[in-house]
């Protein structure tokens, strides 16, 4: 019973493994496109010149 003798010294058994877990999170098309119109100002007049567009 060697297993148990060093579990009871403090010891923690333990399992390693070369898998991982990832998850990935995909909001719906409508979700996306209301968050993208909140943060990217793609809406210029004609003639208007992007001010951090060197020419």
């Amino acid at each position: 019973m060697k297993n148990g003798a060093a579990l009871s010294k403090g010891k923690v058994a333990h399992y390693e493994s070369s898998y991982h877990l990832t998850l990935l999170f995909m909001p719906s098309p409508d979700s996306q496109a209301r968050a993208e119109s909140a943060l990217v100002d793609s809406h210029h007049s004609e003639g208007e010149t992007d001010p951090y567009v060197r020419r």
